[in-house]
């Protein structure tokens, strides 16, 4: 999967990403307690960015915020 998204980004393709809407966060935090990964999804979220080659868009962090602050999007 981190290769898939190393070789789409670099090709510039349209693809399944993650969105943050850092308003909508809460500083909850269980988007960053249900990620299979070592990573700081809500340090991600603050920061306006989801943008990691460790994440494997299992989709974890969309479906336990119950704010809506992480979505799906399609596009570069």
């Amino acid at each position: 999967m981190v290769i898939g998204t190393k070789l789409r980004d670099g090709l510039r393709l349209p693809g399944l990403r993650l969105r943050p809407e850092p308003e909508q966060c809460t500083d909850c935090k269980t988007c960053t307690k249900n990620r299979p990964m070592s990573l700081d999804v809500n340090a991600m979220v603050r920061r306006d960015s989801m943008r990691d080659s460790e994440c494997i868009l299992c989709g974890r962090c969309v479906d336990g915020c119950v704010k809506h602050a992480i979505t799906y999007r399609l596009g570069r």
